[in-house]
């Protein structure tokens, strides 16, 4: 996504630059490290399933720690300081750094205003950043348009743990509203993200195949989402469905 802010604002894309290495080791490791830290809380003996890949994990872990922070390094000046609160709030949602030990990510009402806010930051404003477009007006309505998209996607897994999270008290939007009516939040963030393209394509800052590439993927995206609550689905549709749209989504719009 950071790619498809470079390509839509620049006109090019480059995966060995500074801010897309940055987050692609910074991913690396957050994801790792949440993994071993949820590893550490439910042990082996509970069938955690990424237990056999322990020693793959802290691999990754430690990978991504060294190579995100020599990436950081090398990011322009202002870009750098970008940087800074959404990776803060990144360690803050995987570790216990709350009263009782809780993460931030066990704040249900934060928990998916948090996860779009620091997507859209990081895959929007800091290679904006890198380019010279800061806190630009089209980089800004830029980010809202990127958050509403990961809101929606972020529904789709609320959705999946609805049970759960009823049986822990934690009052997600499926929880507090019913599945549908968090479908339909869904339905209006895609429409937002879309609206945003429309206006931007008219204003010739993005070229005409984009809106139509974020319209292809608000339907799919929806779609998909509507579909997280059906019983029994496999670990790889939310893998490669709803978490791929931010992949998909980026090569329709270079299509």
């Amino acid at each position: 996504m950071a790619l498809q802010t470079q390509y839509l604002l620049q006109g090019h894309y480059a995966f060995f630059s500074a801010p897309a290495l940055f987050l692609f080791f910074g991913t690396l490791f957050i994801y790792s490290a949440h993994r071993l830290y949820s590893l550490s809380k439910n042990g082996a003996a509970s069938g955690y399933p990424y237990d056999k890949f322990r020693s793959l994990l802290w691999a990754n872990t430690s990978i991504g720690a060294v190579a995100s922070v020599v990436c950081w390094y090398y990011l322009p000046g202002a870009a750098r300081w970008q940087t800074l609160v959404p990776c803060a709030l990144a360690l803050a949602y995987i570790l216990p750094v709350l009263p009782a030990k809780k993460r931030l990510r066990d704040v249900a009402t934060l928990k998916i205003f948090l996860l779009s806010g620091c997507w859209s930051w990081l895959t929007v404003i800091l290679p904006a950043s890198a380019a010279g477009m800061g806190w630009s007006a089209v980089a800004f309505v830029m980010a809202i348009g990127r958050a509403a998209f990961i809101f929606a996607l972020c529904i789709g897994f609320d959705i999946r743990d609805q049970q759960r999270d009823k049986e822990a008290g934690v009052n997600t939007l499926p929880v507090k509203f019913g599945e549908r009516t968090a479908i339909a939040f869904a339905f209006m963030a895609l429409l937002l993200s879309v609206f945003i393209s429309i206006l931007f394509t008219s204003a010739s800052i993005y070229l005409e195949s984009a809106a139509y590439s974020m319209a292809i993927s608000g339907v799919m995206a929806l779609v998909l989402v509507a579909g997280s609550g059906q019983k029994n689905r496999n670990l790889f549709y939310f893998l490669f469905g709803v978490d791929g749209m931010m992949i998909l989504q980026f090569l329709l719009v270079l299509c």
